[in-house]
């Protein structure tokens, strides 16, 4: 929804009941103002339901313009930048879709070129998502971003043990929100070190608020750019 109108709980602006109250206004025979805000559920007010629709309508067609210019540029490092530290953050395909005018598939392609494997709800501690071969390493250090399959989330390892039952065991700091600790081998553990490397990401235990505050200046700097180009 348009970052102008506030949503209050319990309203409903999702794309598919905008489209479909303007589908309904815009008929032969159409639906009264009264009827469109109770579909969004909102108090009947005419003005705001004209601002309401009047943004969601600017929105979708600059999304859809953006779309359009996006498919004919190559993700750059700083997109993909964009694109990885904002899944290891915890946002959502569809959110980073949404933010950076990608398809989703273009989404996972730029992850799964990163090693980063994709969540999957259906998975918990002990059905951990699979890794592949080629996703895994045995000599991690210090310091070296992870990708834990067993919690599927990514951490830091901070400390490294050589056991006889296990092999190599690694303790593991993980971020955000959560901010704990555990141990692993080294085959539950995607190696996230080209993160590091190439796009120069490191996990910090920054709240919610502000991983999201850092990630939306870095989308602005961006279509200031694109906008630039455009002149």
């Amino acid at each position: 929804m348009a970052r102008g109108i506030k949503q209050q709980e319990g309203e409903d602006f999702s794309p598919a009941m905008l489209d479909k109250v303007i589908e309904l206004l815009a008929q032969e025979k159409p639906i009264t103002k009264k009827a469109a805000c109770e579909m969004l559920n909102i108090t009947y007010n005419t003005v705001r339901l004209a601002k309401i629709l009047e943004e969601y309508t600017t929105k979708k067609a600059r999304d859809k313009d953006m779309r359009k210019k996006m498919r004919s540029k190559p993700i750059d490092v700083g997109t993909a930048s964009i694109i990885v530290s904002s899944y290891l953050s915890g946002s959502s395909l569809a959110s980073i879709s949404e933010d950076t005018y990608r398809s989703t598939g273009v989404i996972k392609n730029v992850l799964k070129k990163y090693n980063v494997p994709i969540r999957n709800a259906a998975v918990d501690y002990f059905n951990p998502i699979f890794l592949d071969d080629d996703a895994i390493s045995e000599d991690y250090g210090i310091g070296d971003l992870v990708y834990s399959a067993r919690y599927d989330m990514p951490g830091t390892i901070n400390s490294v043990k050589d056991t006889d039952k296990y092999g190599l065991v690694y303790g593991i700091w993980f971020h955000g929100e959560s901010r704990f600790h555990a141990y692993q081998p080294y085959y539950e553990l995607a190696d996230l070190r080209k993160v590091q490397k190439d796009l120069n990401i490191s996990m910090k235990d920054f709240k919610k608020e502000e991983v999201d505050y850092l990630l939306n200046e870095g989308l602005k700097n961006q279509t200031k750019q694109i906008d630039k180009r455009k002149e």
